[in-house]
């Protein structure tokens, strides 16, 4: 039997998305997009059952050098290929914030078992 992936919608930043007065429920790619683009933002230590889970952004990218900048994209690599239902990354653009001396990623986009590209 093959897995469903479904979840509730949730937009970039964060919001539950609501559709004619319910919470709109994702299916499919657009559920594995979503919950990849929910790993990325999940940093290690923050969920309380597992101080295991999450990325180490604090520990090992932000706050850093330049060079960091390709430790955190492999970091954010692994997170995502390691997400149920990817089945790879086709793109991901990061870049440096001087200001901040932290990374963003500007563009990402997935491939998921259902042979669809997500950009998350």
């Amino acid at each position: 039997m093959a897995a469903r992936f479904v979840g509730l919608s949730i937009q970039p930043y964060n919001d539950l998305e609501i559709v004619n007065g319910g919470l709109r429920l994702v299916t499919e790619a657009e559920a594995i997009g979503q919950h990849a683009r929910q790993r990325l933002t999940c940093f290690k230590g923050e969920w309380f059952l597992d101080g295991d889970v999450g990325i180490d952004w604090l520990g090992r990218v932000f706050g850093g050098r330049p060079e960091r900048v390709a430790l955190g994209e492999a970091m954010a690599k692994r997170c995502i290929l390691t997400t149920p239902g990817v089945s790879g990354v086709v793109e991901m653009r990061t870049e440096f914030d001087q200001s901040s001396r932290g990374m963003q990623i500007t563009r990402c986009a997935i491939e998921t078992v259902f042979d669809e590209e997500v950009a998350i």
